[in-house]
């Protein structure tokens, strides 16, 4: 039975809703959800019956009026546990369809979008967690970033507009140590990974990055304490992890360390001296 049919009968319609979770680079991981009660599977997705998986009334119009979507479920679900302490480390993404259980078939109906957008945090009370997301369209109305007349390169490192290897300036070593907020590593790390990334994959969970903020080198032990712009959830002692180098955003590490001065985002010859900030006195 098609959806339309069974939209237009008096007693059909089984409404269910499909709420899909994508998550990593190139939205790698997937994590499907549905309020029916029984479980169901669309284009190789599993989606798990959750109890108590409710969402805000969708309201849609020309002034994009609602730019926020609160979906509740449990506390319990893999997709809420990404945000115990802190936001993921990449951008989790919702797709919320809907369609009809057909009895008869014994399948659903072909699914529609009703929402698409991502997830930017989770709040708790009780025990069900809140996750308030924003529809993709928002960002379409955001001013974008504006280049500036300056020194320093805007560029992300390993970024789209830097283009700088990534791989390349990597290296991987074993954890020592860690806690909330730093980790040691073996062997003696260079400063030149400050605002770098470390990178490691709890077992069974996606890829966890945090900054480095600090290089603190023992040389007695061999080993190197480094502070993180967030706590190291899923760490184990023993763990490889992997040190990605920084940038100062200068045309000096540009250059002389990623060898990518071609890609450099500033002005590096602005000149020193305002030729308007002086007065010179011609005879």
């Amino acid at each position: 039975m098609s959806t339309d049919s069974i939209e237009i009968s008096d007693a059909l319609g089984e409404p269910v809703e499909l709420y899909r979770f994508s998550y990593g680079p190139g939205f790698g991981i997937t994590l499907g959800y549905t309020d029916a009660d029984f479980e169901i599977t669309h284009e190789s997705i599993v989606y798990s019956p959750t109890a108590g998986l409710e969402r805000d009334a969708v309201t849609a119009s020309e002034t994009l009026d609602k730019s926020e979507l609160e979906v509740t479920m449990p506390e319990d679900s893999e997709i809420a546990r990404m945000f115990i302490t802190q936001p993921p480390s990449d951008v989790v993404g919702l797709s919320i369809f809907r369609c009809h259980w057909d009895p008869g078939a014994g399948a659903i109906t072909t699914p529609m979008a009703v929402w698409v957008g991502r997830i930017l945090s989770c709040g708790r009370e009780g025990y069900v967690a809140k996750l308030r997301g924003e529809p993709a369209v928002t960002s379409l109305r955001r001013v974008g970033l504006r280049r500036h007349y300056q020194y320093m390169c805007p560029h992300v490192l390993y970024g789209a507009a830097c283009k700088a290897d990534r791989l390349a300036h990597s290296s991987t070593t074993t954890l020592v140590a860690y806690d909330p907020r730093t980790i040691t590593v073996s062997g003696l790390i260079s400063d030149q990974h400050i605002g770098g990334l470390i990178s490691w994959q709890p077992l069974g969970e996606p890829v966890e990055r945090r900054t480095i903020l600090k290089v603190a080198r023992d040389t007695d032990f061999g080993i190197t304490v480094l502070t993180l712009a967030g706590a190291p959830n899923g760490t184990e002692e023993g763990m490889t992890v992997e040190l990605a180098e920084g940038c100062k955003h200068t045309i000096a590490d540009c250059r002389d360390v990623f060898g990518n001065a071609p890609n450099f985002g500033g002005m590096p010859y602005i000149p020193v001296q305002n030729p308007h900030g002086s007065t010179r006195i011609y005879n």
